[in-house]
């Protein structure tokens, strides 16, 4: 499993030593998801879906969750977001985790 945090305001991700050392991220991502996505990690024809979903937990969702083939590979994983709002209802972070499908 993937963790990692994500400010919404700055657009700075935070990895978990798992994604740092797998996939090469560095500790702080500046303007996310771009690097990912420039990386490959989020491959180019689920881009603009990851994209709206940052967009989305700009306006406040609460929750995203779907199965996303990552890397070249295309791996599938079930990925999913949990938002953390201020006291006024604003939200501020995100918290990612991409968790590998296995078929039974």
């Amino acid at each position: 499993m993937y963790a990692w945090e994500y400010t919404i305001g700055t657009k700075q991700m935070r990895p978990c030593f798992r994604c740092m050392r797998d996939l090469g991220l560095p500790p702080l991502v500046e303007n996310y998801p771009e690097p990912a996505i420039a990386a490959g990690i989020f491959p180019q024809d689920y881009a603009d879906m990851y994209r709206d979903w940052h967009r989305q937990l700009e306006d406040g969702v609460g929750e995203l969750e779907a199965i996303i083939p990552l890397t070249v590979g295309r791996v599938p994983f079930h990925v999913r977001y949990t938002t953390e709002f201020d006291e006024n209802g604003k939200p501020l972070k995100a918290y990612g985790s991409a968790t590998l499908v296995v078929d039974d």
